[in-house]
């Protein structure tokens, strides 16, 4: 089970909230109804799953689940990475927001895991993501193509793909993982 499954689950049990609504862009409070108690209860599941300590500063800052499981990576460096998702296992959370048009393939970042052409370890990448809920890495230096957005991971080529290989637990597209 991935960060983001596990984040999911113990919003799900901390909040009482149907696993359905959990998505990568709800608001805990706005859109899964937590009131003060409840964000306690999910600051206690998280810091006792993970082994975290979520200050209160840090608490404040964050609204949205997928601020959540960014938080909780971001602070347990130390989570391995997730199997791939069985056929009949569940998906990390999702957003369902209406999204633009994907990039062209020429515009498209590198894959995960694809070859580079520079293998330098100076060169700094940044995390990036699309409307598609893909992840791949990007020069740190450069403006994302159109369609992609940094997450707020940078770092060496190997610990970008090593962040992505925690939170891209499912390797579908948004649009295939549900029905239309």
């Amino acid at each position: 089970m991935g960060v983001g499954d596990k984040v999911r689950d113990i919003i799900v049990d901390a909040l009482g909230v149907d696993a359905a609504d959990v998505t990568l862009s709800a608001d805990l409070v706005d859109d899964l109804g937590a009131d003060s108690l409840r964000l306690v209860e999910l600051r206690m599941g998280l810091e006792e799953e993970f082994g975290i300590e979520i200050l209160d500063e840090d608490a404040e800052g964050i609204m949205t689940v997928r601020q959540v499981v960014e938080f909780v990576i971001a602070t347990a460096g130390k989570v391995t990475p997730a199997p791939p998702v069985d056929d009949a296992g569940e998906d990390a959370p999702t957003d369902t927001a209406e999204a633009p048009v994907a990039p062209a393939a020429a515009d498209a970042p590198a894959a995960a895991g694809a070859p580079a052409e520079d293998d330098d370890d100076d060169v700094v990448y940044a995390v990036v993501i699309n409307h598609e809920e893909q992840y791949s890495i990007w020069p740190a230096d450069r403006e994302p193509p159109m369609g992609w957005a940094r997450v707020g991971k940078e770092g060496t080529k190997a610990e970008c793909l090593a962040h992505i290989n925690v939170v891209w637990t499912d390797m579908r597209p948004l649009s295939l993982r549900h029905p239309m």
